[in-house]
């Protein structure tokens, strides 16, 4: 490349570099645990706030069934919620979970639920109503609810991908075009 061509070429990359810059996902985990974090909220109507759930593979552990029944949370997925599988379980009989979503008719619509036991472990707690038969669900607040009578351990994990960002590479097209005219030119 002569020297006329470089002060050209290097100002279409420093104009590129933001669109590029957006177009690479930021991921970063959550993983709450009940006996080191503090009590999940028992209350549907006070879920305990565990945060923005990004691109990565998140984990929520917790008790039921000795003093409280039910634990109650709620995130915020930025990307698509692509799964929730049973990592662990510990205890006796069924646990119900439900998994309820902001984005869905009507308001707070329930998108999924099931119970499941010990011998589930490593699959989707959600055999009744599979909120992920249709695919990943889109962004947005989701509510988790979990019951059971007798005293059980868990470990859930969810699991997300970041939404394909398009725009971002749509935007360099300008720029490669240019580069690709200038080239000719030269």
């Amino acid at each position: 490349m002569s020297l006329a061509r470089q002060p050209f070429a290097i100002l279409l990359m420093l104009a590129a570099l933001p669109l590029v810059a957006t177009a690479v996902p930021v991921t970063s985990s959550v993983n709450f645990d009940e006996g080191v974090a503090g009590d999940l909220s028992n209350l549907t109507a006070a879920p305990t706030l565990l945060g923005t759930f990004a691109a990565g593979l998140h984990t929520v552990s917790g008790t039921l069934g000795t003093s409280d029944y039910n634990d109650v949370f709620t995130f915020d997925v930025e990307g698509l919620l692509e799964a929730v599988t049973l990592e662990s379980r510990s205890g006796d009989g069924n646990t119900f979970i439900g998994l309820y979503a902001q984005a869905f008719a009507p308001p707070g619509g329930q998108v999924g639920d099931g119970f499941f036991a010990a011998g589930e472990v490593g699959a989707s707690p959600f055999n009744t109503k599979d909120p992920f038969a249709g695919g990943a669900l889109p962004g947005g607040d989701f509510t988790v609810a979990l019951t059971n009578l007798q005293g059980v351990g868990y470990t859930l994990s969810f699991s997300v991908a970041p939404v394909p960002l398009p725009a971002a590479w749509i935007g360099l097209l300008p720029a490669a075009l240019a580069l690709a005219r200038y080239r000719r030119r030269a």
